[in-house]
């Protein structure tokens, strides 16, 4: 599609708070949003048009730089045809889509939302099923393979009411109609192709309930689509070659690995546990008398916080004691768990370290986790706290 271009005069340059922006006295430039569809790009004169905004009747030209020309002067508007071209695809298999799920399961399109490289449609029910939407994706493609003329025309609001339109809503004067003869007729104000095989193919790419209420359908068309299937051919060879497996057997291969590695996890959170049983049975060897109680406090090196815990919690379970664990990264994160034959306020602990360190963390009065930038000198700092009390 070429580009189109048209000349007009400024009325107005200002700026706020989304950028600069110029108003026409006329203009060709379709604003983002509008019935869902993302907005025309171009220039006026010089300046780069980055988004066009509809508001109060109003358009808003959002630029990068403002034109030299002054207001009342007139400027040449170029519009990209390219993207208009692709935004008139989506926008016409949108009506294709919906129109499948209409024919097929009377199935209402409630809203509809364009991103630069796919589309969504939100339909009016909470289920579907996927065979459903490969039929109306079947379907779809038919319409699209027919090459059938989209028709675009105006009618009165006695025309109007005598139309089959798929979904009625409230207008005034006349309304632009989008029909696709013997399919789909609509009531729209948005770009479209003049013919359904422009559009080149529709493909949805996902469904997800949304609300609880709605199915949204995400779907791609034309070059889009041929691209989006060139990516997930790259990943399922990727993946056939990895595994060594055909591309038919891999959903089954997939299943058997994911199979084993559930039980494999198992394994290892149980051999994990054995480990840190025996562990604590030979870290309270270590344990010392300290005052009313025994007391053990150690450096854990090379393992993760949450196997400290665990080796903290398996070692009073093993000997009435208070146990203190740590580990040094890039702060020294501690461990605090006591027998309930431990007198010690462990709440009292935490508080009198954190006047003396840059402490965070938290727990009860059995359990502390902690967190200490500068670290020197807290283990002679709690042992003192266990003698003083």
């Amino acid at each position: 599609m070429e580009d189109i271009i048209f000349k007009a005069k400024i009325i107005e340059k200002n700026e706020n708070k989304k950028g600069k922006y110029i108003i026409l006295n006329h203009t060709e430039f379709y604003p983002d949003g509008k019935g869902g569809q993302l907005g025309d790009r171009g220039t006026i004169d010089s300046s780069k048009v980055v988004k066009v905004d509809i508001s109060d009747n109003k358009i808003f030209h959002f630029v990068d730089e403002f034109p030299s020309a002054k207001s009342n002067k007139e400027v040449t508007c170029i519009i990209s045809g390219e993207r208009r071209r692709n935004i008139s695809i989506h926008h016409t298999a949108q009506h294709i889509l919906s129109g499948a799920f209409f024919n097929l399961f009377d199935i209402e399109t409630v809203s509809f939302h364009m991103e630069e490289n796919y589309c969504t449609i939100d339909l009016s029910t909470p289920n579907i099923s996927q065979e459903e939407i490969e039929d109306a994706e079947e379907l779809a493609n038919k319409i699209v393979m027919a090459n059938v003329p989209v028709r675009k025309y105006f009618v009165n609001k006695e025309e109007l009411a005598k139309l089959p339109i798929r979904k009625k809503h409230a207008v005034t004067g006349k309304t632009r109609i989008i029909e696709i003869p013997d399919f789909d007729i609509s009531m729209c104000g948005g770009t479209h192709v003049n013919y359904t095989g422009e559009v080149g193919v529709i493909k949805v790419t996902k469904y997800e309930r949304v609300k609880k209420t709605f199915q949204r359908i995400h779907f791609t068309t034309g070059i889009n689509a041929l691209k989006d299937y060139q990516n997930k051919t790259k990943i399922l060879s990727t993946i056939s070659n990895f595994l060594t497996t055909g591309e038919n057997e891999l959903i089954e291969k997939i299943k058997n690995l994911l199979k084993e590695s559930k039980h494999l996890q198992k394994e290892t959170v149980k051999l994990k546990n054995e480990l840190l049983r025996y562990m604590a049975k030979d870290l309270i060897k270590e344990s010392k008398r300290i005052g009313k109680f025994d007391v053990l406090i150690k450096e854990i090196k090379d393992y993760p916080k949450e196997d400290i815990i665990a080796l903290s919690k398996k070692c009073i379970s093993e000997k009435p004691l208070l146990t203190i664990l740590y580990r040094k990264d890039n702060e020294t994160e501690i461990a605090i768990s006591k027998s309930d034959k431990v007198n010690i306020d462990l709440m009292e602990l935490k508080e009198e370290l954190s006047k003396r360190f840059k402490v965070r963390g938290g727990g009860n009065n059995k359990f502390l986790i902690l967190q200490i930038n500068e670290d020197e000198g807290f283990k002679e700092f709690i042992l003192d706290f266990i003698q003083r009390n």
